[in-house]
């Protein structure tokens, strides 16, 4: 086939379909949560950091590896959703033939998996964040239980009301800007704040601080977080609202 430069350009630089996939990234390498529990639970917390670093990276690698080579095949064929490319797959089989039953369980089994996945970590983040909304609540609604309900309920009402699957993961993908940029580097500078009030000037380098440490990094991390938000929010919320009015 002759090199179509305007279905390369597409497919390669194609923005309205950055900002889902980069809030769903984004969601997909959420762990600051379980890291103060993983420290505490290691046989060797020294190497958290670097068995952690090496899960990111490792993960990082397949998701891209796997998007570039999806998209590479399926081209503009690609399905929001990575795993639905398998709802065709035949093992092989010409078209129109008996597919194997051995190919419908491989793509039945390859479309569930993000079900499944989701589905057990659902339980895992919602005690996480209940856990921190319950210290939040009124006295008489402290409870592990209300703070799990009032945190499992969103979710569940935009899955019963929501259709696009793709759409959900991006929206999930929003909040993970709160999660991953804007909580850590306010969490980092006020601690380290607390620190130099109570140990003075020896207070700005503790076992865990590292180059990136410093007030400029958090600035930095925080303005990124703001305008990679604005744009997915634009790309995800505020287009399809705009495209709705009459």
């Amino acid at each position: 086939h002759a090199f179509d430069e305007r279905q390369f350009r597409a497919l390669v630089i194609n923005l309205p379909q950055f900002g889902p996939a980069f809030s769903t990234f984004l969601f997909s390498h959420i762990v600051q949560q379980s890291v103060p529990s993983l420290m505490r639970n290691a046989a060797r917390p020294a190497a958290t950091r670097a068995a952690l670093g090496a899960a990111i990276s490792t993960c990082c690698t397949l998701y891209l590896l796997l998007g570039c080579f999806a998209a590479s095949f399926f081209g503009q064929r690609t399905a929001p959703l990575i795993t639905l490319n398998f709802g065709v797959f035949r093992g092989g089989a010409p078209v129109g033939s008996h597919r194997p039953i051995w190919a419908a369980l491989v793509s039945r089994w390859v479309m569930l998996l993000p079900l499944l996945t989701t589905t057990a970590a659902f339980p895992l983040f919602n005690r996480v964040l209940a856990s921190n909304l319950v210290a939040l609540l009124p006295r008489r609604f402290a409870s592990q239980r209300i703070a799990a309900a009032l945190c499992a309920m969103p979710p569940l009402l935009g899955a019963a009301f929501v259709r696009d699957t793709a759409f959900l993961f991006s929206l999930c993908g929003l909040s993970g800007f709160t999660i991953v940029f804007f909580v850590p580097s306010a969490l980092q500078r006020a601690a380290q704040i607390a620190s130099i009030k109570r140990w003075g000037e020896a207070g700005r380098a503790t076992p865990h601080t590292t180059p990136l440490s410093g007030p400029g990094t958090v600035l930095a991390v925080m303005s990124f977080g703001a305008v990679a938000f604005a744009f997915n929010a634009g790309l995800v919320l505020v287009q399809p609202m705009l495209a709705a009015l009459p």
